[in-house]
């Protein structure tokens, strides 16, 4: 697996009228402000595949709470499969009402790893979001 700087994946954000992108077996070192600059950047995106294997947990993956960027900004969003960071279980999220909602159909979330303490709550943050969607959770132990 090659590892990438994220500011080096921020470079992709000239692209504008990106409507799908789909980096697999790639670990980029995200950090929440490249996330929203790759987000701000993508409006017409209608695809995002970010993924690897878990099994290789050498580098972080992007955070549940940073998938909200891409909802507020690519109004067209409609299949996301990220792979994300385990949630620990002092989580928080924000409440529902201030939650923007999607209109993916598709959502696959890849490497959760959580304990049975926080799966509700994450459960409840991801059908709030989105709402049209039957979501896919699986949860790779490292």
């Amino acid at each position: 697996m090659l590892t990438i700087p994220g500011d080096a994946v921020s470079c992709l954000g000239s692209l504008h009228n990106l409507r799908s992108i789909k980096l697999e077996n790639l670990g980029v070192l995200y950090d929440s402000d490249t996330v929203r600059h790759l987000a701000e950047s993508w409006p017409a995106l209608m695809s995002l595949v970010i993924t690897h294997p878990h099994i290789i947990r050498t580098c972080p993956c992007m955070e549940l709470e940073d998938v909200l960027h891409f909802v507020e900004n690519c109004f067209n969003l409609a299949n996301i499969a990220i792979t994300i960071n385990p949630i620990k279980d002092d989580s928080s999220f924000p409440p529902e009402s201030s939650l923007p909602l999607s209109v993916a159909s598709r959502v696959h979330f890849h490497g959760l790893g959580c304990s049975g303490n926080i799966i509700d709550k994450v459960a409840q943050f991801i059908a709030a979001v989105f709402v049209h969607s039957h979501f896919h959770l699986h949860d790779n132990p490292s």
